[in-house]
This record gives C-alpha cells, structure tokens and sequence, in this order.
C-alpha cells in the first residue's frame, strides 16, 4: 500500500488576492466586485488569468479531479496508472498554496492570523466528512471484517488524533508488521500529515511576519521619542495599501526555502535508508507543501509571467504530473529524487494559473466533469479505500479490474452524498459558527470515534463454522501411508463447503499462528540487518549431526515440520533466515525499499561461510518463488537469472559435502485469504484459488527444479500437499494452510513433518 490522501481547502471569496486561490463547493461567497460567472462558470472563453478578487481557480479544481482520479485509478489496479500514487504530492502542492494565500490574504487585511479561526476552518473543512467515513468504516469492519477489527480500531483511533502516519512508518520496519493485511484506513495517513503542517504552518508563518513589526518597535523603544517618532510597522502590512511586496516577504522566502531543501534531503536519504518514513513521515513530505508555500509568497511576481511562458508552463507542468503516473510504478524509488516530477508539476499548473493567459492547460482543467470530480475528491478519496478493501474481502480476494471500477463507482456515489448533505451545508453555515464552538465540536468529533473504537479493541470475534467436525492430526498420525492420505484431506476439503466446527486453532487466531523461530531471535526481520550470529541452534548440540534450514521467510515457515524432524532423528538444527532474501545467489532490486538488496547479499554470502564452516549433513532449504524485485543488471530472461543464481548456490552448498534439499514454494492464495473464511463460515469453496492463479511462475519453478536435480540436490514439491489438480483450498480439514495467504501457519506446517521425513528422512539417516 501502499497509499494516498487529500485534503482539499476551503478559501473564502476575496481571499485570492494577486495569486487568485480557489474554493471548492457549488455555494462560494462572492467578495464585492466578483463576478457571477466567476462562480458558476461564465459564457466567454475560459482562461487561467482570471485573477480578480474572489475569482475562483479552476484550474486548480480541476487539478484536484486529476489528481484524485490517478489514486482511484492506481488503487483500483488500472494498467498503465502504476504511478498514479503522485496524486498525493499534487495534492499537497495545492495545499500549501491555497492555505498560505489565505494566511497571507488575512494578515494584510487585519494585521493578524486567528490561529483560533484558521483551526475552526479547517476543522469544518476537514472533519465531518472524515469522521463520517472512520466510523462508519469501523461499523462496517464489525460486521465484514472481525479478524481485522483490533488493528482497524487502533488505526481509527490513530487517524482521529491525526498520527496515523506514525504508526504506519513505526510498523513499516518490522518484517511481520509489513506482511499485514491492507487496513481500509490506511491511506488517512497523508490527511494526517496535512494536519501537522496545518497545526504548525500558521503559527511559523505568524512569526515570520510579526517579526519585522517586533524589531520595528523594539527600535522605536530605544531610540529618543523626540528624534525617532514611533511607527506603526511595514507599510504593507496597511489595508489601504498593497498587501505583498517582494521586498517585505524575502526573508519568509529565504526561510521557508531553506526548509523546503532540508526538508527534501530528509526524504532523498530516508528513501535509501528508511522507506517507510520517507513515504508517511510529515518531515519528509513537508517539502512538497513548502513548494505550494513558495508559489504563494511569490505570487505577486508570478502574476507578471508572460502570457506565452504562462501557458507554456501550465501545459508543460500538467504533462509532467501525468507522466509521473504513467512512468512510476512499484520499483520506482518514491519519494525520493522521483517526487520532484509530480512536484514540479503541480507547481508549474499553479503557478501558471497566476498570471493572466488564454491557450494554457487551464482550459482543459475547466471541463465540467474535471470539476465535479475535483469538488468531490476529498470525499471520493476517503471512500474509495474502505470500498476497495471491504469489497475485496466480501469477493474473496479475487476482485478484477471491473470489480474494482465497480467498487470505486460506489465510492463516487457516496461521496456525492458526503458532499451535499454534510461537506455543503457546513460551509454554508460556516459564517455563523463561532471558532470556539467549531473547535469544540470537532473534539467531540475524535472523541465520538473513539468511543466507537475502543470496545472494538476489547472485541475478540468467535467464529465457529457449522462443518463436520474433521481431524487433521490425528488422520495424519495413524496413517501408514501419510502422503496418499493428506492428498486425499486436500481433495475431500476442495469439494467440502463449510468450515469445520472444530478449526484449529480458531479462525481468530490463525493469522497469529507464527512458527516459534520469528519470536526468538533466529530469523532477520529488519531489511538492514546483515548478520547470521543469532542463537539459532536447536535440539542436542553435541549430536552426531546437524541440519541447516537456509532460506527467506518461507524456509521458516518449514520451521515447526524440520525441527520435529530434527528431534525425532535425533539432529541438531541451525536455523539461517532472513526475511525477503532468497537463498538463490542473485543480487536483486527489492521493492520496498526502492533500491537494490544488498544486505541480502551480503548476509546469504555469510550464511553460506558459517555452512561451509558447520559442515551439516544436510541443508534445507527455500525460498519464495514470487520475487519482491527483480534482478539487478542487463538480463533478457529472469527465469534463467534465478535459475542460474540457485545453481550457484547449490554448488556451493554442495562443495562443502552437505546435501542439499530444495523445498519448492507454496501457492499463494489472496492475503485476505483468513478474512474471506471469516464471510463465508457457511461455503469455504469462495475462499479457494484455482492452481493457475496462486501456483506462481511455474516456468521458472520447474527451471529451477531441473538445475538443482542435475546439481545432485533432492527436490521436494510440497504442491499435492496444498492443491489438487486444479485448486488450492484454504484449508486442510480443520487446518488453514496459509496464515497470510503464502507463509504456512505453524500447525499446518507441524503437521507435515512425516510427509517431510518420507521424502528426506533417509538423505540424514
């Protein structure tokens, strides 16, 4: 998820100022002087230049409709829109700039900033329609989504106090953390970084301008009365005159530059270093806004651009955005140095929009359907995750492209209401709510979601299904041939339809199900650890011999099967696993940091030292054929680079007198897969994948297969122990197979270890 956010922002009439900002709504106030086609659209040509008092931006509303549509687009997994995340920092780009012309706007006016106002605005902007979505999200988690409702309720409860994102950076360095289910809140994580810019925004901006006033008077104060009369400040701070003068606001300039740039290179080494902060930390995006702050203060020099370059910049910004969302995807180092293309753009359609000029991409902008979308994205975008979420779990994980569209429709379609019986009528009785009362509300507000979500914290769901009672364990134990009766489990439990009554363990507690060796210190979970000295040895450390299990995440899932292995025969075993790592000796690009993975390299070369070192009868190993990236360097084909990047290890695996056995990967169904048993207790048929869906790259699994045979490997298909022919269930007669959708639960995986031993029992014996 990862995710995107808005936060749209309310300026009233006779606010623009030189800069011209925008209102969102159909019912604006008109200053004195503005015209009604400036609201409702006027019969001459549109244009970017209308920059009289009052005048509303539609370019910049229409922005807003770009913008939102590339999240909802990406999010609903629309080809080509791979980057349509960068709707985000457009978003904050408008931002930063309508909320400074405003301050500015307000300062010139009255000699002042209400910080007591600007919060009130904010919070009747801002907070009816995103409280509305949080409890009705959590309702609807109640009832949809019970597995998930502790980490929903903490989440809401993060989200109403506006540090959501925190919690979403602090659980994106932990391996478990990352391998959670996608939450339906949380992409109110960017509203929460606009909070925090808008709670400290105002008052370093009051500061910034007071300040001349301040050393103005301390001056008057030392000096003779006689022989220095008293000002009363800068004379652009006078109503009656200009209210911006470059002049005056260069040291704001200076200042707020200076932080945008630091700001950046927080986010460029955080990308490297830490992607989870760099993503959802305000320090690291607080440049993005800035860059909104910086056309705001500069908005009176702006505004005398030349029509030609005006134009020229509005469409080469808007090109910018959308190649962004076109170009980007999954791989692309985001934020980062990447971040200044969606930047920039914005930047240029806004700034460009300042100065008067026809021919621009402010025309384009101004169509009606752009505009009815952007005076609807905020509301769109807080109810097209929920809908995409909740809706993936009620079809079972298995939603198309059309599904999706279909779900976001109805996102649409609540907002629309969002908008006109609780965004509208607000803002029209805006004039009458008193700043205090509308500050007190909004606390009521957060505490009404707190209330909702606090028993949902204490709620611990029982889900019990009407099934036959069926046991797994036991089957398995008095069979005399272990194989041929958990292939016959597998197809009896394809065809059955409800959950066995007596699920173990329960329902709730399977994605907890984790193999012992994740909790004690003998797998690598943090990305940035390189090192193998873990206290991984397990069983009888002076026994005769000993087994390595060497491999990523899906090797420790095999943990619970080979160390009952290990006890029953007697063998000592070293555990070496590291979380996203594959045992095969390739170096390659990982996703989730944006940049290759070499302390993965660095710590398999390691693990194959202390193996050459141990000397172990017998290496067990695997990985995920999925990979979270791909290959570093000039290939043709990726199946033959991990083809090849396993030889070598087996190779040297080998080299060292060990054997080698070669688990092969595990389907890998939805990871909603324990939330679609929860909705379908009745017919656990909804839940199962077809084998040509979640048996992945079977070219290069089979590849694979055949390079480790001829290399003198074993090579165990743990498949028929998962899928028949044609499907995969979701579980083994009262056992789910898959925790999360492609780690085994540690019971399932308990329960193989005679399979196991049939197959390599006799490579130690």
């Amino acid at each position: 998820m990862t995710s995107s956010e808005l936060a749209t922002t309310d300026v009233p009439a006779g606010a623009s100022g030189a800069s011209g900002t925008t209102t969102t709504g159909p019912a604006r106030e008109k200053s004195p002087g503005s015209a009604e086609g400036a609201t409702r659209g006027p019969a001459r040509p549109v244009t970017t230049g209308d920059r009289a008092h009052g005048t509303f931006r539609r370019d910049i509303e229409g922005l807003r409709g770009v913008a939102v549509l590339l999240v909802v687009l990406y999010h609903a997994g629309v080809p080509l829109f791979g980057g349509g995340y960068v709707g985000v920092d457009v978003f904050y780009v408008i931002s930063g700039f309508v909320v400074t012309s405003v301050l500015l706007r307000e300062y010139a006016t009255d000699g002042t900033i209400s910080i007591l106002g600007f919060y009130a605005r904010r919070a009747r902007r801002l907070l009816p329609a995103a409280v509305l979505v949080l409890i009705t999200t959590l309702l609807a988690a109640w009832w949809w989504l019970p597995l998930q409702l502790q980490w929903i309720a903490t989440q809401a409860i993060a989200s109403a106090a506006y540090c959501v994102n925190f919690l979403l950076a602090r659980n994106s360095v932990d391996y478990l953390d990352t391998m959670r289910r996608e939450s339906p809140l949380e992409h109110y994580w960017s509203l929460a970084v606009e909070e925090q810019f808008y709670l400290c925004w105002p008052l370093l901006l009051l500061a910034l301008l007071g300040w001349p006033r301040l050393l103005r008077r301390r001056r008057a104060r030392s000096t003779s009365a006689r022989s220095q009369p008293a000002r009363t400040g800068p004379a652009w701070l006078q109503p009656a005159r200009s209210w911006w003068r470059p002049g005056d606001l260069r040291p704001v300039l200076v200042v707020v530059a200076g932080v945008a740039v630091l700001s950046f290179a927080l986010c460029v080494w955080l990308t490297a270093t830490s992607p989870g902060y760099a993503y959802f930390g305000s320090p690291a995006r607080a440049w993005q806004l800035l860059a909104g702050v910086l056309i705001a203060l500069g908005a009176g020099a702006v505004s005398r651009l030349p029509a030609r370059l005006a134009a020229g910049m509005a469409w080469t910004g808007l090109a910018a955005v959308l190649a962004a969302a076109l170009l980007f995807d999954s791989t692309t180092p985001f934020p980062g140095y990447p971040a200044l293309l969606p930047v920039a753009g914005a930047a240029l359609v806004i700034a460009a929009g300042c100065a008067p000029h026809s021919g621009g991409a402010g025309g384009l902008l101004a169509l009606r359907p752009l505009q009815w979308i952007g005076r609807l994205s905020y509301s769109w975008y807080l109810w097209h995750w929920p809908f995409l979420v909740i809706g993936a779990a009620l079809l079972g994980g298995h939603g198309t492209i059309w599904q999706n569209l279909g779900l976001v429709g109805g996102a649409l379609v609540a907002a629309a209401g969002t908008y006109l019986l609780v965004e509208a009528p607000l803002r029209r009785r805006r004039r009458a709510a008193r700043p205090w009362r509308t500050v007190g509300l909004a606390a009521v507000a957060s505490a009404a979601v707190v209330a909702v979500a606090v028993p949902a914290l204490a709620t611990k769901p029982t889900l019990v299904g009407p099934g036959r009672p069926v046991d797994t364990a036991a089957t398995l134990a008095a069979s005399a041939d272990v194989e041929r009766d958990l292939t016959r489990l597998v197809a009896a439990s394809a065809d059955a339809g409800p959950v066995p009554a007596n699920l173990t363990p329960p329902l709730p507690e399977v994605t907890t199900d984790i193999p012992a060796v994740f909790h004690d210190g003998c797998v690598v979970l943090r990305i940035t650890d390189t090192g193998t000295d873990h206290p991984c040895g397990y069983g009888d450390p002076a026994a005769a011999q000993t087994v390595v299990l060497f491999g990523d995440s899906h090797a420790g899932s095999w943990f619970p099967a080979v160390r009952r292995l290990a006890d029953e025969r007697g063998w000592r075993l070293v555990v070496m696993v590291k979380g996203f790592c594959s045992a095969a000796s390739v170096r390659f690009h990982l996703d989730s940091v944006n940049r290759p993975y070499d302390e993965c390299v660095q710590w398999r070369e390691q693990a194959l030292r202390r193996i050459g070192e141990l000397r172990p009868a017998m290496v067990v190993t695997s990985s995920t054929n999925y990979t979270f990236g791909d290959p570093v360097g000039v290939f043709t084909d990726r199946d033959q680079v991990w083809t090849d990047g396993w030889a070598r290890t087996v190779d040297e695996i080998r080299s060292t007198g060990s054997e080698v056995v070669l688990i092969g990967d595990v389907p890998w169904l939805p990871p909603t897969v324990v939330d679609c048993l929860a909705l379908h207790l009745t017919d656990a048929r909804a839940c199962h994948g077809p084998v040509s869906d979640v048996v992945l790259e079977p070219r290069r699994r089979q590849m694979i297969a055949d390079v480790a045979r001829d290399r003198g490997a074993l090579v165990v298909d743990p498949t028929p122990w998962f899928c028949t022919s044609t499907v995969c269930p979701a579980l083994v007669g009262n056992v789910v197979t898959l925790r999360d959708g492609n780690h085994i639960s540690a019971t399932y995986s308990r329960l193989l270890w005679r399979v196991l031993d049939e197959r390599i029992g006799l490579l130690g014996a």
